[in-house]
């Protein structure tokens, strides 16, 4: 097969498809980081005090850390739960964050992307840091 040429698709699996050549699977601990990294660069996102690897082992680490992902084939849903800073129009933030998410896995993973759920869960105060996503808070 020459270099750049098409791979035809035979089948799907969760996180990915199956083709003549074998299966490319993306596990969701790769769609979460790249969810992580492009949410990072959202301006108007709530600020927590951690690291960026640190804060991207968090979500690795647990669910409720403020990133679900759901397979079905060759396709994911992403469920957020966000801080937005206050000052920044809520929606518009959210509408950013879906856009960016959704062509980041798109093209980073080659998964189609069915949805982008954003719950907006915090207001974040001027100078405030938040010590984990706003999920933690309420319990989920």
């Amino acid at each position: 097969m020459a270099l750049g040429e098409e791979v035809e698709e035979m089948g799907q699996i969760d996180g990915g498809l199956v083709n003549e050549h074998g299966t490319i699977t993306v596990s969701d601990k790769v769609v979460t980081g790249v969810v992580a990294a492009g949410a990072a660069q959202i301006e108007g996102l709530g600020q927590k005090k951690s690291t960026v690897t640190e804060d991207i082992a968090r979500i690795f680490g647990s669910k409720r850390r403020g990133v679900s992902i759901k397979f079905d084939g060759n396709e994911v849903e992403i469920t957020l739960k966000i801080a937005v800073k206050q000052g920044y129009p809520v929606h518009e933030v959210a509408k950013k964050t879906q856009k960016k998410i959704k062509e980041d896995v798109e093209t980073k993973t080659g998964l189609t992307v069915k949805n982008v759920d954003v719950y907006v869960q915090k207001l974040q105060e001027t100078g405030e840091e938040v010590n984990e996503t706003a999920g933690e808070e309420s319990g989920e």
